[in-house]
This record gives structure tokens, C-alpha cells and sequence, in this order.
């Protein structure tokens, strides 16, 4: 019995010796073997066709026959708002089998084997799904594209500030905008069309608008403030047109707590091309004609309506010779290339600026958040420059120059906002 047993135990080591080395072997091969499945796993569509369980071939065949682009139709595309009707038969729609062949290709297993387990076990679990992709007649799809984004494209509207005859002043709520949104429409489409769908709803996507009327309400921007105008001849058309295109350039400038204005950079150049004309002007004491005549009428109102509103003068130049708007010393001179009006918004909240011609005003106004004191601008005349009386053509009368000072009183304090010198103007006789 012992030497039976010994034959019994050698014979079973040698088929487990045996059975490791088949197991070894399909192992290694398993690892080292590298193919291709033929047959499309589970968990592969086109579109909403199951094709696994086919070759390549057969689900073409099968995508061909569930698949019907008809030609002889309209279909609406609809958006929210809007709807037109697409052409089929313009379209010349045929689906792309090329490619759809080499995306199927794409998702065969391959590699070794447990390699190709792995990818059959992830596409099992999470479903692939390719979509159908179409050819098109080009030009017909391009001008569909611009009829679509034509009436589809809306820009966003920020909300703003609006202010009625009354002063009284409202925050209009914004709106959103609307663009095409092309990359999901060029995507969407063929799959759509494939499924026969009709509607078909075009995507659309959401702009926002910048500035919200929650921001808005958050800026303490909510009454007048202050107010402050100066008056003109309407009959000097030249003149007039110039101070409507610099208002209306100022008019709706917010300033927010401590930031600058600045007359030049929010106006801009005063240029023919821009609309300005020539009117008289000021330079060196006398009257002459430059493009953009008048604009300082427009510097000199805001400058006044700064010193009311308590704002910080940053730069401010007198002119050379006082004007007929403003009383001397509380004019504000600007050139576009060399003077500058600017100041700064030293308050808590935000301040809304508008500017406006009216008959025969100049009108320009502050809204904010009523400020607790009153502020009186006074001037002080400090002296007279004597005019001299020289030989000359044409002849004029002459006129004293002048010393100025200006201030600004604010809860019982005076305080000294400048000195201005204007130049007197020689009198000429024959």
C-alpha cells in the first residue's frame, strides 16, 4: 500500500506540473497576443440604433435602412420667438457613411486580451453613442446658418439708469441676449434629421448683460442732487450743434466713489469728422473761429455743477478772457490736447451725470445721494488790470483785465477754490 501511494502522489504532481504549464501558457499568449475584435460590443449606438453584436458592415446596413433623410419636405426650425422653414430638398442632406465607418472602427477592442475584456466591460457599463453626421449642400447650409443668426442674435441690454422730466430717476432691468449657439446646432441637426423630427427646436444660447439692476440698486444713485445750467444764443447754429455733441457725450457718465473724470477722455476730440463745426472761441483774450467753438460752455456748466456737488477739482483752467455764460472765475477753459477739466468723486456713493440742451439751456445735473449740507459758490472780485490804449486797426474799445477768487462754503467753513487772472484787452484807435 505505501508504494501505491507513492505512485499515486508522483502521477498527481505530474499533472499539476502539467496544468500550471497549460495555464501558463494560455496566459502568456493572452498577455502577448495582440488582435482586433470583429463583432461591435454591447453598449454602442448610432444615434438611438443598437448596433452591437454586428460587424462594421452589417451596422451600416442597418443604420442605412433605419435611417430615411426624406428630400421632398419642409421642416420648421423653432426657436423661442422665431421659427423658419428648412428646405430639404435645398439641404441635399446624405449621411456621411465614410466617416461613420471609421468611428465604428474606432470602437472595436483591441489589444490583448484581457485588454479587449477591459474595453468591452467599459462600454457595457457606459454606453457610447456616435452620431450621425450629414453632408450638406454647402452654399444653401451657409445662408441658412446667416438667416438663422439674423434673427436669432440679440445683444444683451445692461440695466441703466433712466430719469424723467421730473428728475425723478428709475432703474430699468436688464435683458438678456441671444446668439446661436452653433456648435450644439451643428451637432443636433444631422441626429434630428435622421430621427425625422419636425419641429425641430434650434439651440439657442443666453448672453448676459453685464450690469444688473440688483448692481444698479446697490450704487445709491437715487435722487437729484444738485443742478446747475447756463444760457446761449440758439441762432449761433454752428455753436448750438457743438454743445449738443458734447453733452450728449457726457450725458449718462457714472462715476463711481473715488474715481476721476476727465473732460477730454469722456468727450473726446472735437473734430470735423466727428460732426463738430467751427464757432467762435476764445485765445488770448480774443474772439476767433475753431472747430468745436463752444465746448467750453459745456466744461464751464459742469465745472460749477462739480463745485455744488462737492467734488474734488483735480485740473481746472481759467480762460484768457472772461465769458458771457459764467461769472469770472467759475469757468473751466479745455483744449483737447493741453486743458483738461477733471475731477474726483470723494463721496460714499456712486454719481450719475447727465447733460442736456433745452431751448436756449444748457442744463447738467447730478443724481446721487443727497449730500447733508448745502454748498455756496461765491466769487471776490480782488482787483482791475487797466487796459491800454494803442494805435491800430480795426478799431475796438478795451477792456480791464481782472484778478478773481472763488470760493466754495460748506457747513459754515470758506474755503479757497482758486485765483484767476483774465488779461485785459488793449483798446485800438485809427
Amino acid at each position: 500500500m505505501v508504494v501505491n501511494s507513492r505512485k499515486i502522489a508522483i502521477v498527481g504532481i505530474g499533472l499539476l506540473l502539467i496544468a500550471v504549464g497549460v495555464a501558463s501558457f494560455f496566459i502568456t499568449w493572452a498577455l502577448i497576443e495582440n488582435g482586433q475584435e470583429i463583432d461591435i460590443p454591447k453598449g454602442v449606438y448610432v444615434s438611438d440604433i443598437d448596433v452591437s453584436g454586428y460587424t462594421v458592415d452589417q451596422a451600416l446596413q442597418v443604420v442605412e435602412s433605419k435611417v430615411d433623410i426624406s428630400t421632398n419636405q419642409n421642416v420648421r426650425l423653432m426657436w423661442p420667438g422665431g421659427s423658419l422653414s428648412l428646405d430639404l430638398a435645398a439641404l441635399d442632406a446624405e449621411v456621411n457613411y465614410p466617416r461613420l465607418r471609421s468611428e465604428l472602427l474606432a470602437v472595436l477592442p483591441s489589444g490583448n486580451y484581457f485588454q479587449r475584456m477591459v474595453q468591452k466591460k467599459r462600454l457595457a457599463e457606459v454606453n457610447q453613442r456616435i452620431n450621425i453626421t450629414l453632408n450638406f449642400d454647402e452654399e444653401y447650409f451657409n445662408d441658412l446658418l446667416k438667416s438663422l443668426e439674423s434673427k436669432i442674435a440679440k445683444p444683451a441690454e445692461d440695466a441703466h439708469y433712466q430719469v424723467d422730466v421730473l428728475d425723478k430717476v428709475k432703474i430699468i432691468t436688464e435683458k438678456h441676449g441671444t446668439k446661436l449657439d452653433y456648435e450644439s446646432f451643428f451637432s443636433e441637426l444631422p441626429v434630428k434629421l435622421a430621427k425625422g423630427e419636425d419641429p425641430i427646436h434650434v439651440p439657442v444660447t443666453l448672453i448676459e448683460p453685464k450690469m444688473t439692476a440688483i448692481d444698479l440698486s446697490s450704487w445709491g444713485i437715487k435722487e437729484l442732487v444738485t443742478k446747475y445750467y447756463t444760457k446761449f444764443d440758439p441762432n449761433n447754429v454752428n455753436r448750438v450743434n457743438n454743445l449738443k455733441l458734447a453733452a450728449k457725450a457726457l450725458d449718462g457718465t457714472i462715476l463711481k466713489p473715488g474715481e476721476e473724470f476727465s473732460f477730454n477722455a469722456w468727450v473726446g476730440p472735437r473734430l470735423k469728422e466727428l460732426g463738430y463745426k467751427e464757432a467762435p472761441i476764445l485765445a488770448k483774450g480774443e474772439i476767433t473761429e475753431d472747430v468745436g467753438g463752444g465746448v467750453c460752455q459745456v466744461s464751464s456748466t459742469l465745472y460749477n455743477l462739480a463745485l455744488l456737488s462737492d467734488l474734488k477739482i483735480l485740473e481746472r483752467s481759467p480762460h484768457s478772457a472772461p465769458v458771457s455764460y459764467v461769472s469770472p472765475g467759475r469757468d473751466a477753459a479745455v483744449a483737447f490736447d493741453y486743458m483738461d477739466l477733471r475731477f474726483l468723486n470723494a463721496h460714499k456713493n456712486a454719481l450719475l451725470i447727465t447733460a442736456e440742451v433745452v431751448g436756449d439751456r444748457l442744463w447738467c445735473k447730478v443724481f446721487g445721494t443727497t449730500l447733508p449740507y448745502n454748498v455756496i459758490v461765491s466769487t471776490e472780485l480782488l482787483g482791475e488790470v487797466p487796459y491800454e490804449v494803442k494805435k491800430g486797426s480795426p478799431a475796438r474799445a478795451g477792456r480791464n483785465g481782472l484778478k478773481v477768487a472763488t470760493y466754495t462754503t460748506k457747513e459754515g467753513k470758506k474755503a479757497l477754490v482758486s485765483k484767476d487772472y483774465y488779461l485785459p484787452l488793449d483798446e485800438m484807435t485809427p
